[in-house]
């Protein structure tokens, strides 16, 4: 069964289609619906920017509507970049300057508690949902690893290794984004006759 992803953002796709892989479900990204407007996020929650996006897309089309807002918490930068994760230092600001000013005002800071947030929303018709996926751990000494946004910077509690590093099979385990996402796939198969699949 096809779910519409509502993103333009190719690395997220990716994302979703390896978690996907397994299930009775496959995505597609509003880009190759051909949908090209940008969505802009004007909430101040994960949770309020994702059903902004659904929102938006469920007024072009009927099909299961996901779409999540994540963001990357330092406590001692005061939960910064939090939900201007993927705009911070600006749209469109590689991710190996973010994570460099990032590593550069942690400098000398001994409390390097951070974590990852993703909040999704689910919308088909007039039916909403929302759940939220979180993983603690903490900030890197440096940049470790590959992977998109501020995975070569986040070690995720209880192992030594950054997201950049990890296997994506476990990543996709532990990670926020798969956490969500495993709560979806529940609702789904739980909520079948609401969702008229």
């Amino acid at each position: 069964m096809k779910i519409i992803l509502a993103t333009h953002n190719d690395n997220k796709l990716k994302e979703f289609k390896e978690l996907l892989k397994d299930t009775p479900y496959d995505c597609v990204s509003l880009t190759e619906l051909g949908y090209t407007e940008a969505i802009e996020e004007t909430g101040s929650t994960y949770r309020e920017n994702a059903l902004v996006k659904v929102r938006k897309i469920a007024q072009y089309y009927p099909q299961i509507i996901i779409s999540d807002d994540s963001g990357f918490e330092v406590d001692a930068l005061n939960y910064e970049p939090g939900v201007y994760s993927s705009r911070y230092l600006g749209e469109k600001t590689p991710d190996f300057v973010k994570n460099t000013a990032i590593l550069e005002r942690m400098k000398g800071v001994d409390d390097r508690s951070a974590r990852f947030v993703c909040a999704m929303a689910l919308k088909r018709g007039s039916f909403e949902w929302t759940c939220q996926g979180i993983v603690e751990g903490e900030v890197s000494d440096d940049i470790r690893g590959s992977g998109f946004g501020y995975d070569p910077i986040f070690i995720p509690r209880g192992l030594t290794q950054t997201f950049g590093e990890i296997d994506g099979v476990l990543k996709n385990t532990i990670s926020h984004r798969g956490l969500a996402l495993q709560q979806v796939l529940h609702f789904l198969n739980t909520h079948k006759q609401e969702l008229s699949i």
